[in-house]
């Protein structure tokens, strides 16, 4: 999975308050800012139950290619291992709903010769993957 969510969906770990999520501030709360994708990017199975999401990394990154400080995204990597398959799988993004109602995803999911494109936002965070993708 490759996600690009804008820093300001993590305003909580600006510990200066000044708007702004720096590198610093980014390193200090790695482990706390993984945990809260953990909490809110979900692969859910058919009885709703979240499967883990594994590997995770991530890195701020200019959303617009500049060096700017302002206006960066989140770049979130990571993986859900399926040790079997259930009969349906729900991808589940509730990832700044405190902080912006109008945050809104658009997630393309790829897997045997099939694709997916998924909407979410504060009034649709579940979508439910087409079994041809796994």
């Amino acid at each position: 999975m490759v996600l690009a969510a804008p820093d300001s969906m993590f305003l909580d770990f600006d510990k200066n308050n000044d708007g702004i999520l720096s590198h610093g501030e980014f390193f200090s709360s790695y482990d706390e800012i993984k945990e809260q994708i953990q909490n809110h990017v979900q692969l859910l199975d058919n009885d709703n139950n979240a499967l883990p999401l594994h590997g995770i990394m991530l890195s701020l990154a200019p959303s617009n290619g500049g060096q700017s400080n302002s206006a960066r995204n989140l770049i979130i990597l990571g993986r859900f291992a399926l040790e079997q398959i259930p009969g349906e799988l729900f991808l589940q993004i509730t990832l700044g709903t405190n902080y912006q109602k109008d945050n809104h995803f658009e997630v393309k999911v790829t897997g045997n010769g099939y694709s997916q494109t998924m909407t979410f936002s504060s009034k649709k965070i579940q979508n439910r993957l087409i079994g041809k993708i796994f």
